[in-house]
């Protein structure tokens, strides 16, 4: 009887090991799937050089691709409204279609020059949220992208991860309405716009363009910071 007890609670530690390690795997799997990092730390990115002249949307919500992103921030228990940090963005492709990041934060990186120009554009955005307040959102970066130049954008497939490195500077909430709170609750994400650009030069303007954009995918922010307002 001691024996074929001793047998069943092997077993069931077996059991339990294979258990362990079925709940792992997706981790695991997940932690290897990072297939390029993009730095943007310590660097500035530059606009589109010229003067906008007509902007329209184009294409249908419907057929935008729905990602994730998961914040992380080196030190977020000394998070100051005003005050710099650093983060690391993990954008992962979890929809069911290859996405295209954009890597360049120098616009230089892919203006080829001619009259018509097709390329990606993403807007890395921050938002901070105070009682009924939020900040809007605001532009954290700009990255740029051509499927003429691929070493200037990363593929994701379905499951595929890549990471961004960066640092800015906290939004201040509005005092108004943040006075009688003592966090706010900040977040990142960002948008990938599929853009056409026209330049069409006036006299007046001889660096006017137009652009057309498609949102095409966006990145959900999975993980929310509190902040402290300053006194």
């Amino acid at each position: 009887m001691l024996r074929r007890c001793s047998n069943h609670a092997e077993d069931d530690m077996k059991i339990c090991r294979f258990a362990v390690i079925l709940c792992l795997l997706p981790t695991l799997s997940f932690a290897q799937n990072v297939i390029d990092t993009i730095d943007t730390r310590g660097k500035s990115y530059s606009e589109i050089y010229g003067h906008i002249g007509r902007y329209e949307q184009f294409g249908n919500p419907r057929h935008q691709k729905i990602i994730s992103d998961i914040l992380t921030i080196a030190d977020p228990w000394n998070l100051v409204a005003g005050s710099r940090f650093s983060y690391e963005l993990l954008i992962t492709n979890d929809s069911n279609a290859s996405v295209v990041i954009p890597k360049m934060l120098d616009w230089n990186e892919i203006d080829d020059g001619h009259a018509t120009q097709s390329f990606w554009r993403a807007n890395l955005l921050m938002q901070m949220e105070c009682f009924q307040y939020s900040s809007g959102e605001l532009v954290l970066l700009a990255l740029y992208g051509s499927d003429q130049r691929p070493e200037t954008e990363v593929t994701l497939k379905p499951g595929e991860s890549v990471r961004i490195l960066g640092s800015g500077s906290m939004p201040l909430p509005s005092t108004a309405t943040c006075k009688s709170e003592d966090a706010a609750i900040f977040r990142v994400f960002i948008d990938v716009f599929e853009t056409r650009m026209r330049r069409n030069p006036e006299p007046a303007l001889p660096d006017a363009y137009d652009l057309n954009e498609r949102l095409a995918v966006v990145a959900n922010a999975k993980r929310k910071y509190p902040i402290t307002n300053p006194r």
